[in-house]
C-alpha cells in the first residue's frame, strides 16, 4: 500500500475516533432549590428546633452504575451509549436533598452524619427508578424515589412514601434529559417536604 493511501487511511480512522468521543456526553442531576419548583405555593420556610441527619439515598441494583437506563419494555432494559452519569444518581440526590431542607425549613443543623450526637429527625430512601421511558413514541423520563423520616434515638418511623415521576423530555439531546430528571426530583422533594411538615406540626410531641 502506499505511503499516502495509508496516512489517508489513519487520517479517517483517527478523525471517526474523534467524532466518536465528542458525541458521548456526561450528565448528572442538578438544581438549585425553587430554580425548578413548578409550584411556586410550596417555597416557604418552617421552623423546627430539630437536628436533622439526612443519611446517603440507596439505589436499586440496575441502576447502580454509570449507565443512563433505557425502558424498552416492561421486563427489558437496554444501556444508552452515547451517555453516561457523571455523578451516580443517587449520590448527587442525597446531596441536593441536604440543600432542599436547609432552604424549606429551619432546622438547629442539617447534615449527613453525626458523630458524636444523636439526630431528632433522621431522613433516609432509595431511589427506586431513573431511566428514560422508550416504551412510547413520546420521550420522557421516570424518577422513583422512596423517602422515610424517622424520629429520636430509636428512629421511630413517622412517614414512609413513594413518590413516582415520569415527565415528557420536551427536546431533544441528553442535557435535555438531565434537566427533565432534575425537574422530577424537585417535584419530589416539594411533595416531601410538604409531608414532612405537616407530619411534624401534628405530631410535634414526636418531635423532641
Amino acid at each position: 500500500m502506499k505511503p499516502v493511501v495509508l496516512l489517508t487511511l489513519l487520517a479517517l480512522l483517527l478523525s471517526a475516533c474523534g467524532s466518536s468521543k465528542s458525541l458521548h456526553e456526561n450528565i448528572f442531576l442538578y438544581f438549585t432549590p425553587n430554580s425548578l419548583q413548578t409550584d411556586k405555593s410550596l417555597i416557604k420556610t418552617a421552623t423546627f428546633p430539630l437536628k436533622v441527619q439526612v443519611r446517603k439515598l440507596k439505589i436499586s441494583p440496575l441502576y447502580d452504575n454509570q449507565n443512563i437506563v433505557l425502558r424498552s419494555g416492561d421486563y427489558s432494559v437496554s444501556f444508552i451509549r452515547r451517555a453516561e452519569w457523571a455523578v451516580r444518581p443517587h449520590q448527587a440526590a442525597s446531596d441536593m436533598l441536604i440543600d432542599y431542607l436547609k432552604s424549606h425549613f429551619q432546622f438547629k443543623t442539617v447534615r449527613e452524619s453525626f458523630s458524636d450526637d444523636v439526630p431528632d429527625l433522621v431522613i433516609s430512601g432509595e431511589m427506586k427508578a431513573v431511566e428514560e421511558d422508550g416504551r412510547t413514541p413520546s420521550r420522557s423520563a421516570t424518577l422513583i424515589l422512596t423517602l422515610r423520616a424517622s424520629l429520636g434515638r430509636e428512629e421511630r418511623l413517622l412517614f414512609e412514601e413513594t413518590y413516582s415521576k415520569n415527565l415528557s423530555v420536551k427536546k431533544s439531546g441528553y442535557d435535555e434529559l438531565a434537566k427533565t430528571f432534575s425537574l422530577a426530583l424537585s417535584d419530589i422533594y416539594s411533595a416531601f417536604s410538604a409531608h414532612l411538615e405537616k407530619s411534624l406540626a401534628v405530631a410535634p410531641e414526636r418531635a423532641q
